[in-house]
């Protein structure tokens, strides 16, 4: 996987607010009594106004963008508004926030009211990295992965850094879950089985091509010689044990994305290898 894989439009996606139905209005935007307490205790109606939008937001999108009066509806201030007994429009946060300080106070209190905490790089990244890697050996779309991410801090209740910060870590993942599939195979990697691979890359004379490329022709009739060769490769492979291997710690998905990934791999490297040989010595491929 690339460390960065968004398009600039949909890495923009993530910092945006949908277009709410009365349904997410309720569910997200409802303020109890406990709310309505703890807004009151902030000074003037623009802060309470502030507050309470910002408490929405985190609790039911998990992040908060630097410009998120911005991205408010008039439906949302006449939704939230007249639960704090206030009458006012898009046009009421204008003034708001002026003090950094300020800001950044109002925010503190927020995270701890509702439980929540910043992003820690140092802490969170190698408890993330583990938990991907998990979750990228069952499947590895690396835009799968980042919307799990992205769900998995909101539940932890984790405020959400840029996006940027998690698209580079989904994006990464992919040599780790490599290292952790050979760590689950390290029963097979022994010097007996080093050979027969090597093996497989080796000029086989009789069959006019590698054992590579014999095995990874696929039948392409019913006809007797095709059966007999495909339980020829069959042969073959008990020689390797495969049909013993206990494969129970790889999920399906990531034993069909190795298999589909080396076959690619040998194919490249071995057409571009016996290209030359055929042209030196016109060898069929």
């Amino acid at each position: 996987m690339p460390a960065t894989f968004l398009t600039t439009l949909e890495r923009s996606r993530f910092g945006q607010i949908p277009n709410l139905e009365e349904s997410d209005l309720q569910k997200g935007f409802f303020l109890t009594q406990t709310d309505i307490e703890f807004i009151n205790a902030f000074h003037g109606s623009m802060n309470r106004l502030a507050v309470s939008m910002q408490l929405c937001l985190v609790r039911y999108y998990g992040f908060l963008e630097e410009n998120w009066r911005g991205l408010l509806t008039q439906g949302m201030f006449e939704f939230v508004a007249p639960q704090l007994g206030l009458i006012v429009d898009v046009t009421s946060l204008n003034e708001y926030g002026k003090r950094k300080m300020s800001r950044l106070f109002h925010l503190q209190q927020i995270l701890r009211y509702l439980d929540y905490r910043r992003w820690q790089p140092i802490i969170d990244e190698p408890i993330i990295e583990k938990w991907l890697i998990e979750r990228g050996m069952e499947h590895d779309n690396e835009r799968l992965l980042l919307d799990k991410l992205c769900q998995k801090i909101h539940q932890d209740k984790i405020l959400r850094p840029a996006i940027g910060t998690l698209e580079r870590i989904a994006g990464s993942i992919g040599e780790r879950l490599n290292e952790e599939t050979y760590k689950r195979l390290d029963f097979l990697w022994t010097e007996d089985m080093f050979k027969k691979l090597d093996a497989l890359l080796d000029f086989d004379t009789v069959r006019k091509q590698t054992l590579h490329r014999w095995l990874c022709t696929a039948p392409n009739a019913n006809t007797a010689r095709v059966i007999n060769q495909t339980i020829e490769k069959i042969v073959f492979l008990q020689e390797f044990n495969v049909d013993s291997w206990d494969l129970s710690m790889i999920p399906a998905n990531c034993i069909f994305q190795s298999i589909r990934f080396f076959v690619n791999f040998g194919e490249k490297y071995l057409t571009k290898q016996f290209l030359k040989i055929n042209f030196h010595q016109n060898l069929p491929i």
